[in-house]
């Protein structure tokens, strides 16, 4: 940072610190970190072979099929967690995480085989040229077409003069895995992607307007001119609002808290309110409740997955409550209040999913009126 009278001049950052920014973000990502458990167990499976002289076990079908199941595993752990949070998780992302896995995987799992051949025993290499000729042998003796002997002991003597040991050999190694590989990753990447909501293409273009009556509005902006769909009369001024996954939360002034379905179902449906206005709600990142809270100085808690439960009541302040949170591990919520406190509450889903008893809404009396909201 540079300062010039006052003024605060930020020098763009270099082509070294940009490169370091998207490295340090490239190895937070979890299929990194999956990559390299995964290549971890492939690095360690190669010594215990080696160590245990079943060093061919690397050469047979069976070795290939436990590389592509646990890179398999890898890759549906990883996009469990990269997808978390996200609208929706399409094909180009599956790609790349599914690549990072295998690349990663693939490198580490040839570089034992570096290490073995240049640091642990140099006769492996040797032994390892003799196993793959005989493979190959095998292979001709197998095949349902016969071939010439001519083409058999050309393909023998140039196998001979290749070198499992040499880089260049190592490196198409690495090369020609990643390319059989791919073919893993392109399946897996269809199933483990996330479509985009049809939902979220309908909230681009839709508009609400909430009116001094207390009505909310409607309007499609898919057309030149924009159309009114739907009318939400009574539910009183908009006080606070929240989108989450294809739906519209709206708290009013009135207490009233209502979800609406951003598609073309055009689904609503009102929960069980305050006894003063909404100031705030937020739905947690797993999407199964929503919270609120209001100028009554309650924190309450709304089953999403079983909408006709009564609210949780979790919390109160002994004033307004401004602003809730809710954290990503999705069972405390925050909550800061006109007193001046911040406090923190512990939530259970099984509170949720139990019967409750009735909720019932009371009218806020003179005193309480006063305290909360003023003369």
């Amino acid at each position: 940072m540079e300062f010039q009278e006052g003024n605060i001049v930020e020098k763009p950052a270099g082509y070294g610190q940009r490169l370091k920014q998207s490295i340090l973000a490239w190895s937070k990502k979890p299929s990194v970190f999956h990559g390299l458990l995964t290549g971890g167990l492939l690095f360690v499976s190669k010594f215990v072979f080696y160590l245990s002289n079943n060093w061919e076990v690397i050469f047979e079908p069976s070795w290939m099929f436990f590389s592509f199941l646990i890179m398999g595993i890898a890759m549906f752990m990883a996009q469990r967690v990269e997808k978390q949070g996200e609208v929706y998780y399409n094909y180009k992302q599956a790609l790349f995480t599914c690549s990072r896995i295998v690349f990663i995987a693939i490198f580490m799992s040839v570089f034992a085989d570096f290490v073995l051949y240049y640091i642990v025993d140099g006769s492996l290499a040797s032994q390892t040229l003799k196993i793959q000729i005989d493979k190959t042998i095998l292979a001709f003796n197998e095949l349902p077409v016969d071939m010439g002997d001519t083409d058999k002991d050309r393909i023998i003597e140039e196998l001979r003069k290749s070198n499992p040991a040499a880089l260049s050999s190592l490196f198409s190694n690495v090369f020609s895995k990643v390319l059989m590989n791919e073919l893993l990753v392109l399946i897996i990447a269809l199933f483990i992607r996330q479509k985009r909501d049809s939902n979220q293409d309908e909230s681009l273009s839709t508009l609400f307007i909430s009116s001094m009556k207390g009505e909310i509005l409607r309007l499609s902006l898919s057309d030149k001119i924009p159309k009114l769909v739907q009318s939400y009369p009574g539910f009183g001024m908009v006080n606070s609002i929240y989108i989450k996954k294809g739906y519209l939360y709206l708290g009013s002034t009135e207490g009233k808290c209502k979800q609406i379905s951003l598609g073309q179902d055009l689904k609503e449906f009102d929960f069980p309110g305050h006894t003063a206005g909404v100031t705030d709600m937020v739905v947690s990142e797993n999407g199964k409740f929503l919270v609120t809270a209001s100028f009554d100085g309650l924190v309450r808690v709304y089953s999403l997955e079983n909408k006709r439960e009564s609210p949780l009541e979790i919390g109160h302040h002994k004033s307004w409550v401004y602003d809730v949170a809710i954290s990503s591990t999705n069972d405390k919520v925050y909550s800061a209040g006109r007193d001046r406190k911040v406090k923190q509450f512990k939530i259970r889903l099984s509170d949720l999913e139990k019967d409750l008893e009735e909720y019932k809404v009371e009218p806020l009396s003179e005193a309480q009126r006063v305290r909360y909201i003023g003369e």
